[in-house]
């Protein structure tokens, strides 16, 4: 009689939780929202937690939240906090938002276009090159193709042209993604969004700052170890960690059914939570308000802004 260790009929599976596809809509959402190093979205995409730095030729550099409001009365925007020199402020309207503070702001999805505040440039990027053919590097590079232009630089040949024939737009470049001379030959200045999205750490991180010193605008590295991560924030414009952006769905899975979504922000010890509210406004001191701000500890809150809250029962092309 065969035996098995397992009983399949004792196993049930509530969620499904695949990395590549966390860190490709994570890479997404940054590159959708041009001056942002962290991106979440809640509430189905309704509503968007942005990080971002202020420019110091930023319209809001030196400039009181107060002001922020009176410049853009008509944005659905809130600042919810602010990291200045690694001290977390809880900001009121007499705060000032001073260049190189990391400001995090909650929005609505028709608000967004308030992060042109934060850019040099108000136009939108075109052009984004991804160094990498991996799982992450062609998810991203399907789910990117119809709205920018793209290429992809993968070094196996064989991958490259199967690649090449799963996409409709893009041109794949089979070369080393830290070849100085190809990035010339394929006007790496005028690439908005360089993405180095390979298995390798150290590949992602030397052609990552090679971009950059090339002139590409932008550049997104997948960085693994938290010792490299540390070591190289400031020279790459977004450190993606795949642990940070996996954990919060571990996060969100392991505890209660009311947490539907957590998300990790990166570098300071906080987390973005989406959490189902019960009751109605007399029972409870969330429902039904538009604003408010929960003291959990000192030094930590949880901050909401909602509407209202409701309880409800062409071909690619290939080059070698």
């Amino acid at each position: 009689m065969k035996q098995t260790v397992f009983d399949k009929s004792s196993f049930s599976i509530n969620d499904v939780i695949s990395p590549s596809i966390l860190v490709t809509d994570y890479v997404k959402n940054i590159i959708d929202h041009p001056g942002a190093f962290q991106a979440f979205k809640f509430a189905s995409g309704k509503v968007h937690v942005i990080a971002a730095t202020v420019l110091s030729n930023g319209p809001l550099a030196g400039k009181r939240l107060s002001e922020f409001r009176e410049h853009s009365p008509n944005l659905d925007v809130k600042v919810v906090a602010i990291n200045r020199d690694r001290k977390v402020i809880i900001p009121d309207e007499s705060t000032f938002i001073m260049p190189d503070d990391d400001v995090f702001f909650i929005a609505t999805e028709d608000n967004m276009k308030f992060m042109s505040e934060l850019r040099k440039m108000t136009d939108k990027p075109h052009n984004v090159m991804i160094a990498g053919g991996g799982r992450i590097g062609t998810a991203l590079a399907t789910s990117l193709e119809s709205i920018y232009s793209l290429k992809v630089i993968e070094k196996d040949k064989n991958t490259a042209k199967l690649i090449s024939e799963s996409l409709s737009s893009t041109v794949v470049l089979n070369s080393d993604i830290a070849d100085e001379n190809m990035l010339r030959d394929e006007s790496i200045e005028d690439v908005d969004y360089f993405c180095a999205v390979t298995s390798d750490d150290q590949m992602n991180i030397l052609s990552a700052k090679l971009a950059k010193e090339m002139g590409a605008s932008k550049t997104i590295s997948i960085v693994n170890k938290s010792s490299y991560r540390n070591l190289v924030s400031k020279e790459i414009d977004v450190v993606v960690s795949p642990e940070d952006v996996t954990l919060g769905s571990l996060l969100a899975a392991a505890r209660t059914s009311d947490i539907v979504s957590v998300n990790r922000i990166a570098n300071y010890e906080g987390e973005c939570m989406e959490i189902i509210a019960h009751g109605n406004d007399k029972t409870s001191k969330i429902v039904g308000k538009n604003n408010f701000t929960v003291e959990i500890s000192f030094n930590n809150c949880c901050w909401c802004h909602c509407k209202k809250w409701k309880r409800n029962s062409s071909k690619s092309r290939y080059r070698n």
